[in-house]
């Protein structure tokens, strides 16, 4: 029972308010709660992993506005989300200050049978969303229960909306389900068609 009590905490919980703190090279695994959980403040993450907890691997509310980099989320098939990221205080979806993740460089990797969306962006938050690769999920990104921000694909219209007034998601986030037979068979028909050549489009940093 008290190892139950234990797996069922957060695996890392922070408030922390100042723009100077990064949370670097952890890892949480296996807990029944959320593996990061950020209620507000400015804390950074780097190099961080979130494997097979229980609800949710990344969890944002009430005013958030650090940054993430170079995450990496496994998800078992009983996890909630890679994400789950809100804003709403009190119920108000423009609440003050507007929560505003900024991540960059993250793999969230799913069965291609799992059931709860990878990313799920709600209740008036804003943020960047940059470099990501989705492996299996219901919806990548999912985004509702706005209020005023901006959602949007496009920079320029982002930037026009200034911080942190805007949902910005880049168009070539790599989102990979379940690939059938089928689907192998097309791909691998274009590869040959294409007879090996190297080219390809890159893209630029």
């Amino acid at each position: 029972r008290a190892c139950e009590m234990l797996r069922s905490l957060v695996g890392s919980e922070m408030c922390i308010r100042d723009s100077g703190t990064t949370v670097e090279f952890c890892e949480v695994a296996m807990n029944l709660d959320d593996g990061f959980e950020m209620f507000g403040g400015t804390v950074d993450l780097k190099h961080c992993v979130v494997v097979a907890v229980g609800d949710d691997a990344f969890d944002t509310d009430n005013g958030y506005q650090g940054r993430g980099q170079c995450l990496l989320v496994v998800r078992a098939d009983d996890s909630d989300k890679g994400h789950e990221m809100d804003n709403a205080t009190g119920g108000d979806l423009d609440s003050q200050p507007r929560s505003h993740p900024h991540f960059a460089n993250v793999t969230v990797i799913s069965s291609p049978s799992h059931g709860e969306d990878a990313l799920r962006l709600r209740e008036g938050t804003g943020g960047d969303f940059r470099n990501y690769i989705i492996h299996g999920a219901n919806d990548g990104v999912r985004n509702d229960e706005n209020g005023s921000e901006v959602v949007t694909q496009d920079w320029a219209t982002a930037e026009a909306a200034g911080h942190p007034d805007y949902l910005y998601t880049v168009s070539y986030t790599h989102l990979r389900a379940h690939e059938t037979p089928e689907h192998r068979g097309c791909r691998r028909g274009r590869v040959k068609k294409k007879g090996g050549g190297g080219g390809g489009g890159g893209g630029g940093g």
